[in-house]
């Protein structure tokens, strides 16, 4: 090697070599360094994957719950929904039987009126007479009491009719509302058999003029048989009646509104 070239590498300044305490410093730099790099790639991953695994997780709860309250909602809805059906078929089924039972009641008191006519036509004397099979002279005191009696008698077929209907609504309006609608029929029975009992009394007081009572009993029978006016407040028994249709009527009137 020649001398220059010595003298060169002589020249060339080396590297110097660390302190040990300087290697070590390094060393916990590259440590903290490594350490810092750490804290900050960390939160960043936990917020671009932890955040999405909980969005998921919020949005199936969220979805279950929805569903859960929707089934729920639907169930309740379907059961009001069949009770308020329930509710207006029931009222429908007893607005039609409340209208029935009054219809037959009026149609009673209709009756009662036609009863209750003073009025006895030939014709009708004619077919009443036939009906009961008399067969005595018309100009004989007698055949007054029969024929009247026998026309009395046709026409109660019809308060018998229009009550039979009435019956018949009542048995399936006790099965609705129990035995008080039977008791709101019972003073209009009784009227019907005071009237029954007044036209017979009256029917016998003719056959038996001997044991005809006095002036106060002949009164009070025509009283009932005979309408006396048109006006209920001058007709005492046709007011007994209306009063009795009414007592019907008033238990039927909450049934009656849709």
């Amino acid at each position: 090697m020649a001398f220059s070239q010595l003298r060169g590498q002589a020249l060339k300044p080396s590297a110097a070599k660390p302190h040990p305490h300087n290697r070590r410093r390094s060393r916990y730099q590259k440590v903290a360094q490594k350490n810092k790099n750490l804290r900050t790639c960390y939160p960043a991953l936990c917020r671009s994957v932890i955040p999405c695994k909980r969005g998921k997780l919020t949005f199936s709860i969220s979805k279950d719950i929805l569903t859960g309250v929707a089934a729920l909602t639907a169930a309740i809805v379907a059961v009001l929904g069949l009770q308020a059906w329930k509710r207006q078929l029931k009222g429908k089924v007893e607005y039609e039987l409340a209208r029935r039972v009054l219809r037959a009641a009026f149609n009673v008191r209709d009756a009662i009126r036609f009863v209750r006519n003073p009025v006895q036509m030939s014709g009708e004397i004619e077919r009443a007479v036939k009906e009961a099979g008399i067969d005595i002279d018309p100009k004989s005191a007698a055949f007054r009491a029969k024929s009247e009696a026998a026309v009395y008698q046709c026409r109660l077929k019809k308060v018998d009719q229009a009550m039979s209907e009435l019956e018949i609504e009542l048995t399936e309006a006790e099965v609705s509302w129990g035995h008080e609608i039977k008791n709101r029929v019972k003073p209009l029975r009784e009227c019907i058999g005071k009237l029954v009992s007044k036209i017979w009394l009256y029917a016998y007081n003719l056959e038996h003029p001997e044991d005809k009572g006095d002036s106060n009993e002949g009164k009070e029978i025509r009283d009932v048989i005979y309408l006396q006016s048109e006006d209920p407040d001058k007709d005492t028994f046709a007011a007994e009646v209306n009063r009795a249709v009414d007592n019907i009527a008033d238990f039927l009137t909450p049934y009656l509104k849709i």
